[in-house]
């Protein structure tokens, strides 16, 4: 009754006698060609009221059933339901491993991030420890190795890694006291430098375990020593110095009144005997005043050094007025004289008179140490931050057992020697600010270097 009344086609869901589900598409159908019914006829027989009553029924119209049997549909409605779940799972799977992933790739990359920052910051620190640092594995080869300590051995980097300490270190008293595995603190050694140099040292050691207790290696702190032991030096000489002029003020004053009164005896003794030998006694008790006298001279300007008063040095003058105090004893010991200022600045700080005695005391020993034919140079030379002074020889040199002593007051190795002259030299050298040092001279000889800082790092030419 539906199919005949609906104009479209109609579905529904139903099964067969076997219980087989079945879906029905059905609608009205109007047969082509078909008897007509039997009430159509009697329709004409029919009073005419009657037959409009009838006429909305039409002639030929039935209704038609397509059936389909679903059980493949459903079961491949099934087997896709079953596809598209295990396709869900497996996209939940994927979805749940990328998104696992993607934590540990933010956590990889937290933790690389942290070991970079951490690496910077223990190479900041490594490099920039005022102290050096050797990193040493269980078998004492050098893993890690800092700026110090490159500057205080002298090595590139590159010749350090990966050597046995062994091989870098001569020190047994060093090798004995790491062979005792045990961690030291501020312990003294002497290494040598790349070249062949002593280098005291104090030294501390950490030994870096595992959490088993296995030895992992050991980490060494250097500290240079040579600066510590030259301010000790410093302070020793500074100390003897103090001592020896207190003393030097008060003997001078008692010494030189008397020395004067025997000298103008000598004199008039000299001037008024007519022996000839007596004149010659009288002479030299004059000279062996006169030393005397130069020797508290000596003394006086020690312990009481002469103000400096810093001007303009010009250094073509200061050279010409040594080669003329210079030359006769030059002369007089066939030794030849050199002095060279043609890189030497115009002008540069400095005090005259304090400079001329300086150069004077380190040009007579320099003359003295040289034997006939040799020679002795004074060269003066503009460096980036001041003066360098260089007076040189190729005489005797000077031992290596006595160079640290050599400016102490009174140590000297000539027999005439008062001890004061190089003493005098580095009091001046310290009263502008400079530096000495003392280098031997191949094959033979010796070499005073001195240098003199200038204000701003400038010499003054004009």
């Amino acid at each position: 009754a539906r199919a005949l009344r609906a104009k479209s086609p109609l579905t529904r869901m139903t099964s067969d006698s076997k219980g087989e589900p079945v879906y029905e598409v059905f609608r009205r159908f109007r047969s082509r060609g078909g008897r007509p019914r039997p009430e159509m006829g009697m329709m004409g027989m029919m009073p005419p009221g009657e037959r409009k009553k009838h006429e909305h029924d039409e002639v030929g119209v039935q209704a038609i059933f397509v059936g389909l049997y679903t059980g493949e549909f459903r079961q491949a409605r099934l087997d896709s339901l079953r596809q598209n779940l295990l396709l869900g799972g497996l996209l939940l799977l994927v979805g749940t491993a990328g998104f696992y992933l993607l934590f540990l790739a933010q956590r990889n990359r937290v933790a690389r991030s942290t070991l970079e920052t951490m690496e910077l910051y223990n190479a900041s620190l490594i490099e920039g420890m005022p102290a050096g640092l050797l990193s040493l594995d269980a078998e004492r080869r050098i893993l890690a190795v800092n700026a110090q300590t490159l500057e205080m051995l002298g090595y590139r980097r590159e010749d350090l890694l990966g050597r046995n300490l062994a091989d870098l270190v001569q020190d047994e008293a060093f090798t004995k006291k790491l062979a005792e595995e045990r961690d030291f603190i501020e312990q003294s050694f002497c290494w040598h430098t790349a070249d062949e140099k002593p280098l005291p040292l104090r030294i501390s050691a950490s030994r870096l375990m595992s959490h088993e207790g296995e030895l992992l290696g050991t980490v060494l702190i250097l500290r240079d020593m040579r600066e510590l032991q030259a301010m000790e030096e410093q302070l020793e000489r500074s100390r003897r110095h103090s001592a020896l002029g207190v003393m030097a003020t008060g003997v001078a004053h008692e010494i030189r009144n008397p020395l004067g009164t025997l000298r103008g005896f000598a004199q008039y003794f000299q001037r008024s005997s007519e022996d000839s030998q007596a004149q010659e006694y009288a002479g030299l008790m004059i000279r062996e005043v006169d030393r005397l006298n130069r020797v508290i001279s000596e003394l006086l300007q020690f312990s009481r050094p002469s103000e400096v008063e810093l001007a303009p040095v010009d250094s073509s003058h200061l050279g010409e007025r040594i080669r003329i105090l210079m030359a006769d004893e030059a002369k007089a010991r066939d030794i030849e004289l050199k002095i060279d200022c043609h890189d030497a600045p115009e002008f540069f700080q400095g005090d005259f008179d304090l400079l001329l005695q300086m150069l004077l005391n380190l040009l007579q020993n320099a003359v003295e140490a040289t034997d006939a034919g040799g020679w002795v140079t004074l060269k003066i030379s503009r460096q980036k931050t001041g003066v360098e002074i260089r007076v040189s020889d190729n005489g005797r040199g000077i031992k290596p057992e006595v160079r640290r002593s050599i400016f102490d007051p009174f140590f000297t190795t000539r027999k005439s020697g008062t001890g004061l002259g190089l003493a005098i030299v580095s009091q001046i050298v310290a009263q502008h600010s400079g530096k000495i040092a003392l280098e031997p001279v191949t094959p033979q000889g010796t070499e005073f270097i001195i240098f003199l800082p200038q204000e701003n790092g400038q010499n003054n030419d004009s």
